[in-house]
């Protein structure tokens, strides 16, 4: 199957969020009357991305707004006239104040088939990501961290055009947001942006190593030119299966850029190259890995809790161990506090028996001294 899939590169009009959708709106109309059935529009489109550099500020977050809302309501009629998918990026403030970088996909009935969050967002916390123009020169600091939630999700979308899905600027540098999608079977990425002029020479090799790497269309929606201040990229483009660029636009120009996508060229690639079912080969190897593992992992926990009951035995027969050398320790005290107070009653008795025989004796002499004493008397008696 063939369609026409435009990617609009354009800036958003300094008059304000409701002059930039009317712009958009001018180009998406000439996009579907020159056969468009795939729309894509810049990230943010409708406000300068410029809002989002410098200084934090939190009257930023009321440039957000709700989906649907006004951007989406405006440009659903116009949807559902050209009978057109259009991709609308956008702030987005959800029902639980909570905000997000957003894609909106808009079908041909008008209806809001779904969306995207950006998942990957640059800057973390104590490191500066600063916006560089030309020649490296520091405009101020992407402050994207502060104003976006990540996202966590990668739809993609079931539609009469293929597979749908998108990433928004920053996540196109990690192979692995692509990686969700094309396994998911996506047929088209598309990657509405905001690229400082800095990084120009990454919109081409990144592009179209992602779009062959995949063996899908990617399609690239950037800003052009200078904006409030800040130099874009432009070289808006699309990038087909085989990693060659079938349209782009230059660097200032505000265009549409139209191509061509035969959906049966990603077939062919993906057997050409079947990049993909040697992934799934891989994930199944990975998955029978992972089981293997668990199965490892679960009889280890059994051998722990083996472990853990023969160690408790071990304590307990360590503890009556223990104890009864306590208790023979005791008993040893006591034997031999026994035999010393044998050794003492002994003594004592031998000690006792030689008092009896000296009380003995002396009773003896007692005796004696009374003969004496009585012979004694007697002898007086006859001298007188």
């Amino acid at each position: 199957m063939k369609f026409i899939l435009a990617s609009i590169q354009m800036n958003s009009d300094p008059k304000g969020k409701e002059a930039s959708v009317k712009k958009a709106c001018k180009l998406i109309k000439e996009a579907a009357n020159k056969g468009a059935k795939v729309i894509v529009l810049p990230e943010v489109f409708n406000i300068p991305y410029s809002e989002f550099v410098g200084e934090p500020n939190d009257n930023k977050f009321l440039l957000a707004e709700s989906i649907p809302g006004p951007t989406t309501d405006e440009i659903a009629i116009l949807s559902k006239k050209c009978k057109i998918y259009v991709i609308v990026p956008l702030f987005e403030k959800t029902s639980e104040n909570e905000y997000y970088d957003t894609s909106v996909l808009i079908g041909p009935k008008g209806n809001i088939v779904g969306a995207y969050r950006k998942t990957t967002i640059p800057g973390y916390p104590d490191v500066s990501c600063n916006w560089l123009n030309t020649n490296n020169k520091i405009v101020g600091e992407s402050l994207e961290r502060i104003y976006f939630k990540p996202g966590n999700d990668y739809p993609v979308f079931d539609t009469e055009y293929g597979k749908l899905g998108m990433l928004i600027c920053w996540d196109r540098h990690f192979p692995e947001n692509w990686r969700q999608l094309s396994t998911a079977g996506a047929d088209v990425i598309m990657v509405p942006s905001a690229v400082p002029r800095n990084d120009l020479d990454t919109i081409e090799f990144v592009t179209r190593t992602r779009a062959f790497e995949n063996s899908l269309y990617a399609v690239m929606s950037c800003r052009p030119n200078i904006e409030d201040g800040l130099e874009y990229t432009g070289s808006s483009m699309i990038v087909d299966p085989y990693g060659k660029v079938v349209n782009s636009a230059g660097v200032n120009e505000e265009t549409i850029v139209l191509g061509e996508i035969d959906l049966d060229e990603v077939k062919k690639q993906r057997i050409k190259y079947p990049i993909l079912k040697d992934i799934e080969a891989l994930n199944s190897k990975l998955s029978k890995i992972k089981s293997v593992k668990r199965i490892l992992n679960d009889q280890l926990e059994h051998l722990k809790m083996e472990r853990d009951v023969i160690e408790h035995r071990i304590r307990s027969q360590q503890n009556e161990i223990t104890k009864v050398e306590t208790d023979l320790n005791k008993s040893r005290g006591f034997v031999s506090n026994k035999k010393q107070i044998t050794d003492q009653l002994n003594d004592l008795k031998h000690k006792t028996d030689q008092l009896n025989a000296l009380k003995h004796q002396g009773k003896l002499l007692e005796g004696e001294l009374e003969a004496i004493h009585d012979e004694l008397e007697t002898t007086e008696k006859k001298i007188k």
